[in-house]
């Protein structure tokens, strides 16, 4: 055997003799009372784990039935709430009594909708083990909650009364997550925990609450202090919000002010009071640093507002010659002023009242998003009293006045649209409105003012909706100094393609047939409409730089028939020509709508681009022109596919030019850079048109052909001389391509 070896079991065998010595040696040498009362708390210890298993197995059988208190809760809430209820693991132990984990009850009878209105992981009941009633709850605390509750749902009124009604202590909620929901809208969401204490005296309920975290009260967000008292049904709650965000109150924001919060303080007070014969809310909240979206605009954002509001909502049904209900609200702020009441008197009549100004628009609007949208000039001030009057034929009644000073208006989306109006007066009298204006439209002078009488009915449908037909007589006159197409064309370019999309969009989606006197849009306001509109204009002209076409008169009537007519029609300077006409007539009221229109013109001068085909652009001096076109349908589709198209045109003076150098078709050179005169002759329906003849003649140049056009496809062919040369050829364009053969 090697001396390692040796080394290592000696010092394996001493380290066995020393397990065996140490503690004899411990007692002989260690002060013997640091060792008595080790063994003391060991024997203790032992003795209480022991006591305290029996105690709470002699409690539990003696004095609690747990499982009948499980079962009572489950019962009470489904027969009261008619809500389906979870209760996960019970125990009991001397420091936290019966405690229930995992409770969970559902916003419905039973879970499928996975909705909860409360949840919680701990519910602790706590008993007096050592008094004469060890079965009696001292108090009940509930960690770590969450509470979501729909105002709208009776559960929300018959709280405090089930309450009551049980023989409950006080009641903790400790760090609380509470949402309060109304009108779909969260009205309050809790942005830090809050600690509630409820305490039952007798009859009565007193709560106090707030978000105050730790033990430093004074840096509460929110808090405040709500009653209860049974026998006079009397309810009270205070809230006081100190620098509380405003994405905690964002459905009571979106009421008053019309805006979805983002970020944003809030600084202010809202009471309750509330027996059984009236209610009464009123608040006062100071809104700082507002970020957020226009609920009307999602595309508008809203930027470092700050506003005061208030608001006032009572009602009563105990006195009569009071009103039934009563909702005010106030807004100051950045130059804007908003005073609004609405009352609701005998015979649930309603009476409305609004006071609105903004001093300068222009210092609103810039805290909005909008300068890519639109620029607003100006002072607006509005006072309007609309009153229900009862009389079904007659139902409200309309009076006010409003004003517009130097105002200015400019989108920059398109259609563009840009107006001045030096100053704008509004007068309604008993739903007579009177109003006279003056300004620039696109920087041309014009005047003008409107007369019309509004009479609004009331219908039940058989849906059990309320609609409010209007009966609108309206006699407008405006005049113009000047008037340039182009600055209209965008709105013309935007009803095409509402046009459009709206055929795109029954084609692919498959859209029933569906009747537009049926609609929404012909019941509440066309059904009984008057129109007698009248607008002149001193000089028509294409673009800025084209010559003037002359003076021109638009006459909108409605007919004997209901139907809509519109009429223009105008005199040139030069020619003093009064054959150009343009007469359109609508027929709305019939199951079937149709709709007509016929252009005459003779000699009329327009001296600027009409056709556009392959890269080449036609530019003509003056038009003679015979149309009719009609159709019929209840929506665009059904307009186009049942339109039917005759007549002829003549362009005078015309001349190509190639604009579009990358196609490499130039048509030129078929008229021999000549000027030339161009006649078709057309007819066509549903979506194919026919042209038949189209001849071209011109100095030294003739040229006759047809073609047609059909789903965005033009194709035409021409065969004749042009420079002693003859030709022959034929042209296709569609979306994409054009070709020449």
């Amino acid at each position: 055997m090697s001396r390692l070896k040796i080394e290592k079991e000696f010092d394996n065998f001493l380290k066995v003799l020393w397990r065996w010595i140490k503690f004899p040696l411990l007692v002989i040498f260690y002060p013997k009372w640091k060792i008595a009362i080790i063994l003391t708390l060991a024997i203790l210890g032992i003795g209480t784990n022991v006591a305290n298993y029996y105690i709470l197995d002699h409690i539990k059988k003696t004095y609690l039935n747990i499982p009948l208190l499980k079962k009572s809760i489950i019962n009470f809430t489904k027969s009261h709430l008619e809500r389906a209820i979870v209760v996960g693991v019970a125990d009991f132990s001397i420091w936290n009594g019966i405690s229930f984990e995992d409770v969970r009850i559902s916003a419905e009878e039973d879970f499928s909708s996975n909705k909860l209105i409360f949840f919680t992981r701990k519910i602790d009941f706590k008993v007096d083990i050592f008094g004469q009633n060890p079965n009696v709850f001292q108090k009940i605390t509930i960690h770590n909650a969450k509470i979501n509750i729909n105002l709208d749902n009776k559960i929300s009124e018959d709280f405090w009364d089930k309450l009551v009604e049980l023989p409950l202590p006080d009641i903790y909620f400790k760090n609380l997550e509470l949402t309060l929901q109304k009108d779909g809208l969260d009205i309050f969401t809790t942005v830090r925990p809050l600690n509630v204490k409820i305490h039952k005296i007798q009859n009565d309920i007193e709560t106090t609450f707030d978000d105050a975290p730790g033990y430093f009260p004074f840096n509460a967000k929110i808090y405040g202090e709500s009653s209860f008292k049974k026998d006079n049904k009397t309810t009270m709650l205070a809230i006081k919000l100190k620098d509380y965000e405003l994405v905690g109150i964002k459905g009571i924001v979106e009421k008053l002010i019309y805006v979805k919060p983002e970020s944003g303080v809030s600084n202010g007070s809202i009471k309750l009071l509330k027996d059984k014969n009236s209610y009464e809310v009123n608040g006062s909240i100071d809104i700082q640093k507002l970020y957020g979206i226009l609920n009307f605009f999602q595309e508008a954002k809203v930027e470092d507002v700050t506003l005061k509001t208030s608001f006032l909502l009572k009602g009563q049904n105990e006195k009569k010659d009071l009103p039934k209900s009563l909702f005010e609200r106030k807004i100051e702020g950045l130059g804007l002023s908003v005073l609004e009441q609405i009352e609701l008197g005998e015979k649930d009549l309603t009476n409305y009242k609004l006071s609105f100004g903004i001093k300068k628009v222009e210092d609103l609007l810039g805290h909005f998003n909008l300068k890519k949208f639109v620029d607003i000039k100006g002072n607006i001030k509005l006072d309007a009293n609309i009153t229900e009057t009862g009389d079904i034929k007659d139902w409200f009644q309309i009076n006010g006045y409003g004003q517009l000073e130097n105002f200015n208006f400019e989108s920059f989306q398109k259609p563009s649209l840009k107006i001045k109006l030096d100053n704008l007066d509004l007068n309604i009298n008993g739903g007579n409105i009177y109003t006279r204006f003056s300004g620039k439209l696109f920087e041309k002078q014009f005047v003008s003012g409107i007369n019309m009488k509004l009479k609004y009915a009331k219908f039940n449908q058989e849906d059990g909706k309320v609609v409010y037909p209007l009966n609108i007589n309206i006699v407008h006159n405006m005049s113009l100094d000047d008037m340039v197409l182009e600055n209209y064309y965008p709105i013309y370019q935007k009803i095409e393609n509402y046009i459009q999309d709206s055929i795109k969009d029954r084609q692919e989606k498959m859209l029933p047939e569906s009747f537009f006197i049926q609609t929404d849009v012909y019941k509440k306001y066309l059904e009984n409409l008057e129109v007698n509109s009248n607008i002149s204009t001193e000089n028509l002209r294409i673009s800025n730089n084209s010559v003037n076409l002359g003076k021109y008169k638009t006459s909108i009537n409605t007919q004997k028939d209901k139907s809509l007519l519109i009429s223009i029609s105008g005199e040139d300077d030069l020619l003093k020509n009064k054959s150009n006409s343009i007469i359109a007539q609508i027929q709305y009221h019939n199951q079937l709508p149709a709709m007509s229109l016929k252009v005459s013109a003779r000699s009329f001068l327009w001296f600027d681009e009409t056709i556009k085909i392959c890269g080449n652009t036609m530019y003509t001096n003056s038009i003679d022109t015979n149309l009719v076109w009609q159709g019929y349908g209840n929506n665009f589709s059904s307009f186009f596919d049942t339109q039917s198209l005759n007549g002829e045109i003549t362009m005078k003076t015309n001349k190509i030019k190639q604009t579009d150098f990358a196609k490499n078709i130039h048509l030129g050179k078929y008229t021999n850079e000549n000027v030339f005169n161009l006649f078709m002759n057309f007819r066509g329906y549903g979506r194919k048109i026919s042209f038949s003849p189209i001849q071209i003649d011109g100095k030294q140049v003739f040229l006759r052909g047809n073609g047609e056009y059909e789903l965005d496809k033009l194709v035409f062919s021409l065969n004749g001389n042009s420079g002693n040369q003859n030709y022959s050829f034929s042209i296709s364009e569609d979306t994409e391509n054009c070709f020449l053969k």
